[in-house]
């Protein structure tokens, strides 16, 4: 089953689609949270038809179809939601849907796990470091170190360009405090898979 939820985050509102299969003798299910990239949840990863099929929600519901709570959202200045999406409220938005999915009585506290992709990857590893609820990780395409990207994107103004045509709202300044997957892996104390 499939829920569309807003849930709020100090004064901003996150949109989210939280993917669940059937409850039976009220089990404990592990959860995963899927952290997407800069393009946020609803990058079209190819066409169908008359569809368009979202990669992150298609991974959401594979992932339930295999007896997973999962929850994939648009983190604060992403797609439908509200705010400004900086690098500390990323990180922030990963531990908050950790907080929201634990107030469902089905998920299993001892069984959370984060698939970061992309970007969201290296922003799940550094949630992995800061929030010991996370027991899993798993990131996929995420680069090593993010600082020489993110500065020539700030020098290039045809890229920030590119983020506000996906209603993406990132002051690229900000993110020049990233801390890089690759001097932050140490750090996780949890099981880690890199793809």
């Amino acid at each position: 089953m499939m829920k569309s939820v807003w849930i709020q985050m100090e004064e901003d509102k996150i949109q989210a689609e939280l993917y669940y299969p059937n409850i039976i003798n009220n089990e404990k299910l592990p959860a995963i949270i899927l952290a997407p990239g800069g393009s946020g949840k609803n990058y079209i990863s190819k066409k169908w038809g008359n569809k368009s099929l979202t990669a992150y929600n298609d991974l959401a519901e594979e992932i339930c179809n295999n007896g997973f709570v999962a929850i994939v959202f648009d983190a604060r200045g992403q797609g439908e939601s509200s705010g400004v999406r900086y690098y500390k409220s990323f990180i922030e938005d990963i531990s908050h849907m950790i907080t929201y999915i634990l107030s469902y009585d089905f998920v299993d506290e001892n069984r959370i796990g984060v698939l970061g992709i992309c970007m969201g990857g290296a922003l799940a590893l550094n949630a992995a470091v800061l929030d010991d609820r996370i027991r899993s990780l798993a990131i996929f395409g995420t680069r090593s170190e993010y600082s020489s990207l993110l500065d020539t994107k700030i020098k290039r103004k045809k890229q920030f360009n590119k983020f506000k045509s996906r209603n993406v709202r990132i002051p690229l300044n900000d993110w020049k405090n990233v801390k890089n997957p690759i001097d932050e892996i140490s750090k996780v104390k949890q099981p880690i898979l890199i793809i």
